[in-house]
């Protein structure tokens, strides 16, 4: 009974392993090289939208996060650059910087500030000089898509 149970097991470990096999050459792995902000984890991530699953539900809102976050940091960029370039911006827009700069998160009652702020004259004379100071090369991406 004793070698009847092992070699059971051991026929069930030797299918297990075959199985890994399979499904290990089935894989294709790449290598992607690159310097930081070359696209790797985009391409990545393109592949995983056109060929793979997908994105779960949980992904999608963690992205959707990391846009918002970029699209506030890139707005207090555009506040600092204001203040580093001497770009004069109003008594109308003060209301508006101070409620983007006091948060660090962006929540849909911020939203109007951050939009007027993005509309303003003062905003994009800043960003129309953003080889003055660091901008996240995808600002105006996240802030016109907000």
């Amino acid at each position: 009974c004793v070698g009847q149970t092992r070699s059971a097991s051991a026929t069930s470990s030797e299918e297990g392993i075959k199985q890994q096999r399979v499904q290990a050459q089935s894989q294709v792995k790449l290598l992607l090289l690159g310097t930081g902000d070359s696209g790797k984890s985009t391409f990545a991530k393109q592949m995983t939208i056109l060929y793979g699953a997908g994105f779960s539900p949980k992904e999608v809102d963690g992205y959707r996060d990391l846009l918002r976050q970029r699209a506030l940091v890139s707005m207090h960029a555009l506040i600092g650059a204001c203040r580093k370039l001497k770009i004069r911006t109003g008594h109308r827009l003060r209301a508006s910087i101070e409620r983007v700069l006091e948060t660090n998160s962006l929540t849909e009652d911020l939203l109007p500030a951050l939009l007027a702020l993005w509309r303003s004259k003062p905003i994009k004379l800043a960003f129309s000089r953003q080889s003055e100071f660091q901008l996240d090369t995808n600002a105006s991406y996240y802030l016109n898509n907000i």
